[in-house]
C-alpha cells in the first residue's frame, strides 16, 4: 500500500482541477451569506434536513445489505416524529438519527480516530461492530513491508491526515478523499454475525460526511448529504474504482475523483441558492401559490420529495393541499405511492402556466 499522504507532496494541481476548486470555495465562503438570508427558518429546514438525512442514510444500509424490515410509514413516524421505538430495529434507526446530528455538531475542527468511528457504527448496530484485526501490509508507513492490523493502519492515516491539515501542506478536499479512499481500502471494521452487511462502506460514508461538513460546506445543513450519496452511489462505485485502481501498486488517482465530488458540493450549493431564491419571493407571495408555480416549473414527471426540496420552509400540509388542489383541477396525477411516488404533469409544454 502506497503512502499516498507523501504522494502530494510533490503533486502539482492540474488548471482544470484547480479552477473547480476556486469556484467551489467561493460558494463555501459564501455560506454565511447564504444561511443569514434564510433567518431563523434555517432552523426549521436544519431539522428537516436531519430527518431527510436519516431516511436516505436506512437506504444506504439497505443497499449495504442490512435488512431494515420496517413499514414506510413506521419508517416516518420514527424519523420525523421520534416515536417510541417497539424493537431493537427501530432503536437502530433513532441511533442513526443520533449519530448524524453528533457528528453535525462535533465535525467543526475536532479530530476523531477509528473509535470515535467505531462508536457511531456501534450506535447504530447495537454495540455489533468491531475492529477487523486482520493485517495488512504498509509499505510507505512501515519498514520492510512489515504487517500491522487494520486499525493501526487506518490510524497511521488519521494521524497523517490531521498533521498535513494543521501543518497546512495541501488542499483539505483532496487530503479528506484519501482519508475516504483508504477507509475503503483498509476496511478497518466488522460487523459480527452479518458478514454479508458491507459495514466499511457505511463507515466511508459516515466519515466522508464528518470531514465534509468539518470543511465547513455548510450547504449540508441545508440540503441533504446523504440523498446525494444514495441517488449517485452507483456513479460513486464507479469512480472509486478508477481513483484506487491497483492500490498495493500505486497511488490514488484523485484529479477525476476529486472532480466527481467537487460536483457534489457545487450542486449542493446550487440547491441552496434555489431554496434561498424561492423563500425570498415566498416573502411577497403566499407560500401554496409558490409551490404551485414550482410543481408548474417542474419536468413532466417528478415527486413530492422533489417539491419539498425546493421548498424545506414549507409545512408538509401546505404541499400536500397544493398536490390535492392541482389533482383536482387535473393537472397533475399520481403514477405510484408511497414517499417516492412519482407525479406527472398533464398539461402541454405550451401552457401559459409552464411557461409564465
Amino acid at each position: 500500500m502506497i503512502d499516498n499522504f507523501s504522494v502530494i507532496e510533490g503533486y502539482v494541481i492540474p488548471k482544470n482541477l484547480l479552477l473547480k476548486l476556486l469556484n467551489t470555495y467561493s460558494n463555501i465562503g459564501r455560506s454565511d451569506i447564504y444561511l443569514e438570508k434564510l433567518g431563523d427558518v434555517s432552523d426549521l429546514i436544519k431539522k428537516n434536513n436531519l430527518d431527510t438525512d436519516t431516511y436516505y442514510f436506512i437506504e444506504l444500509l439497505k443497499n449495504a445489505n442490512y435488512n431494515i424490515d420496517i413499514t414506510e410509514n413506521r419508517l416516518r413516524l420514527l424519523i420525523t416524529k421520534d416515536s417510541e421505538p417497539k424493537n431493537q430495529k427501530e432503536k437502530n434507526i433513532l441511533g442513526l438519527k443520533k449519530v448524524i446530528s453528533l457528528i453535525k455538531k462535533q465535525a467543526s475542527g475536532e479530530k476523531f480516530n477509528s473509535s470515535d468511528i467505531l462508536m457511531y457504527l456501534n450506535m447504530i448496530f447495537n454495540n455489533k461492530v468491531k475492529f477487523d484485526m486482520t493485517t495488512v501490509k504498509e509499505r510507505g508507513l512501515t519498514k520492510n513491508n512489515e504487517r500491522m492490523s487494520s486499525r493501526l493502519a487506518f490510524d497511521h492515516v488519521l494521524e497523517k491526515y490531521f498533521t498535513n491539515l494543521q501543518l497546512k501542506t495541501f488542499e483539505p478536499i483532496m487530503l479528506s478523499l484519501i482519508v475516504y479512499l483508504e477507509t475503503l481500502m483498509i476496511k478497518p471494521y466488522r460487523l459480527l454475525g452479518n458478514e454479508d452487511v458491507n459495514i466499511n462502506r457505511i463507515a466511508s460514508y459516515l466519515i466522508l460526511y464528518y470531514l465534509m461538513i468539518s470543511n465547513k460546506v455548510k450547504s449540508y445543513e441545508i440540503t441533504s448529504f446523504f440523498e446525494q450519496i444514495y441517488h449517485l452511489e452507483n456513479e460513486i462505485e464507479k469512480n472509486v474504482q478508477t481513483a484506487t485502481f491497483n492500490y498495493y501498486e500505486s497511488y490514488f488517482k484523485l484529479n477525476d475523483f476529486t472532480l466527481f465530488i467537487l460536483d457534489l458540493i457545487d450542486n449542493s450549493y446550487s440547491d441552496l441558492i434555489k431554496i434561498v431564491k424561492n423563500y425570498e419571493y415566498v416573502d411577497d407571495s403566499s407560500k401554496a401559490y409558490s409551490v404551485e408555480k414550482t410543481i408548474y416549473r417542474m419536468d413532466k414527471m417528478f415527486t413530492k420529495e422533489d417539491v419539498r426540496k425546493e421548498h424545506p420552509y414549507v409545512s408538509d400540509t401546505t404541499i400536500m393541499r397544493v398536490f390535492t388542489k392541482l389533482k383536482n383541477e387535473q393537472v397533475i396525477m399520481p403514477l405510484s405511492k408511497g414517499r417516492n411516488a412519482v407525479w406527472i404533469l398533464t398539461i402541454d409544454e405550451n401552457d401559459p402556466r409552464r411557461i409564465f
